[in-house]
């Protein structure tokens, strides 16, 4: 098992595109003193989730919504609908209704 320490530094070698840049100036800052050093794997964590995760968690689920339609079947629809409204537990009931009913195929 790896320790930390090494835990960082194995995944910062595998980091790829955006977060490999993201790193390397994340070592620039704590080079120059301008970020703490990040030596634990909660550390990392922490920092690639406060980077790359939206600040609004709640902001991907209505995205999702807004342009979700049914494709598929009306019950993967359905399905798919109401996993994302799990995640809005201040969303209105009229305004689900409303969202789920546009995005139903039009009738033939």
């Amino acid at each position: 098992m790896y320790d930390d320490e090494a835990k960082v530094k194995v995944v910062a070698k595998f980091l790829t595109k955006d977060a490999k840049m993201w790193w390397r100036r994340k070592i620039d800052q704590i080079s120059s003193g301008d970020a703490e050093e990040i030596t634990s794997w909660d550390d990392m964590k922490k920092a690639l989730q406060g980077h790359f995760s939206p600040q609004d968690d709640t902001l991907d689920a209505r995205t999702r919504i807004k342009y979700m339609k049914e494709t598929r079947s009306l019950q993967a629809y359905q399905w798919e609908f109401s996993s994302a409204i799990l995640e809005l537990p201040d969303m209105a009931e009229k305004e689900n209704v409303f969202n789920f009913i546009i995005g139903l195929k039009p009738w033939a």
